[in-house]
């Protein structure tokens, strides 16, 4: 399901993202609602990760503009070596989440080649496992996250950022789809996913 989070605080519309799926009653999303807003000239810029204000309790709304819920916890400030770049949003009321049927994968269970796929509108874009769980920067220079490095057979759009990647032979979630690198001459996609067993 797609979503985004409306002006708040003074910090811009997000672009459009994925909901990764549900955990202790909350839904999981990735952190790119925090972090990008779209500027005075509709282009997507990136905030300033120090100075994002207090983005708890900003509603969050799926691609309709129906409110799904609201913000209600992520890591903030940015410090911590071992970021989760995850966001969990309090249901709106009268909304209820099915919690997930399916188990995480650990890390021992991957292997290099692993096949993978995500669903974004209902169609379903497969992909491999590249690299197993290493430690990478992001945003900033000091901070880490642990992911999987998994290439898509296809080119993914940011919007697909927050999906969640399935290993195909258990059925197992791999972890969230968070950072994509479009190869247009390939017409691939070089993702990082932040590993499940993490969320």
């Amino acid at each position: 399901m797609g979503i985004f989070r409306p002006d708040f605080n003074g910090v811009g519309r997000s672009p459009s993202r994925e909901i990764y799926g549900e955990k202790n009653g909350d839904l999981v999303a990735p952190i790119d609602i925090c972090i990008f807003e779209f500027g005075d000239d509709s282009v997507v810029k990136f905030n300033q990760v120090d100075s994002l204000g207090d983005l708890v309790g900003a509603a969050v709304r799926n691609t309709s503009g129906a409110k799904i819920g609201t913000i209600k916890s992520f890591e903030a400030p940015f410090t911590s070596i071992d970021f989760k770049p995850v966001v969990f949003i309090e249901l709106a009321e009268g909304l209820l989440t099915v919690p997930s049927s399916r188990e995480f994968a650990n890390p021992s269970e991957v292997s290099i080649g692993d096949s993978v796929s995500i669903t974004i509108d209902g169609v379903k874009i497969s992909g491999s496992v590249e690299k197993t769980v290493e430690n990478y920067a992001y945003l900033k220079p000091g901070l880490q996250i642990q992911a999987y490095t998994v290439k898509f057979k296809q080119r993914l759009l940011d919007r697909a950022h927050g999906a969640a990647v399935v290993l195909n032979s258990s059925d197992k979630l791999l972890g969230m789809l968070i950072i994509t690198d479009d190869n247009k001459r390939e017409g691939t996609t070089q993702a990082l996913v932040f590993p499940a067993h993490l969320i």
